[in-house]
């Protein structure tokens, strides 16, 4: 996620791209959606993992996980070009929605 975040900033003050055939920072339609199945399918596989976690360790985990699905929910609505160009981010008030809805579910034993 964090590279897709960053594409821009990384390519521009690093010179690094984490994505094999993206050149300068940019990408085309076709390779977002590439990458972005591929997180998808990583949420998957941690979604099923948080679940099998000893209960002490599920809120923190579970949390980031969220913070990043809604970062990628986010994502996915900017266009490719734009992505390199902006500082993609979920707003504080977000966050602390994101933190009390899952320590509702940690308490109440839903996770």
């Amino acid at each position: 996620m964090n590279f897709l975040r960053d594409l821009g900033a990384d390519y521009r003050r690093l010179e690094r791209s984490y994505f094999p055939g993206t050149g300068g920072g940019r990408l085309s339609e076709i390779e977002k959606r590439a990458i972005e199945a591929d997180i998808l399918a990583d949420f998957r596989h941690a979604e099923e993992g948080i679940v099998r976690l000893p209960h002490k360790a599920r809120l923190g985990v579970y949390v980031a996980y969220k913070y990043y699905v809604s970062l990628f929910k986010k994502i996915q609505t900017i266009e490719p070009a734009k992505i390199p160009e902006v500082r993609i981010r979920i707003p504080n008030y977000r966050k602390w929605l994101i933190l009390v809805a899952a320590g509702f579910r940690y308490r109440n034993k839903l996770l």
